[in-house]
């Protein structure tokens, strides 16, 4: 029965804390959240500049297929930039997230220069967490910790 209830707080996405044979303290943040948990290294910080080629949103409604950036539904936006001869995908702070910030991502369209700058990815290369982001020299977003 422990167990069972152990694996539904994981599939909501807590964080267990400590455990003890009589309790458990769990922490309310959700998994997946955070640079730091979605596979980004915090202490590997990278800047690149080139040509943006594509955006979408890693979560888009049901019903649509949207394949730009768009002020849309919740999840993260991804850039694909051309960096010279690579080809980076740069996942977005949540889309919630640069909404309160008053960021358009519509400003992301392909052929835009950018500057992103954030952690790169533990596993994938060519793969990063942007923190800062500036298009045609215009910082639209700056991650505050």
């Amino acid at each position: 029965m422990k167990n069972l209830f152990l694996a539904g707080l994981l599939s909501l996405g807590f964080i267990f804390t400590a455990m003890t044979e009589t309790t458990l303290t769990v922490a309310l943040a959700p998994l997946h959240h955070g640079p730091g948990m979605r596979g980004y290294n915090p202490d590997q910080a990278v800047e690149i500049s080139g040509v943006i080629i594509r955006c979408w949103e890693d979560v888009v409604k049901p019903h649509t297929s949207a394949s730009t950036c768009t002020d849309g539904w919740k999840g993260h936006g991804v850039l694909q930039v051309s960096v010279g001869a690579a080809t980076w995908d740069v996942t977005l702070p949540p889309t919630p997230q640069l909404r309160e910030a008053h960021v358009s991502m519509g400003k992301m369209k392909p052929g835009a220069a950018i500057t992103v700058s954030g952690f790169k990815h533990q596993v994938t290369a060519n793969n990063m967490y942007a923190s800062e982001i500036s298009v045609s020299g215009i910082r639209l977003f700056k991650l505050v910790p």
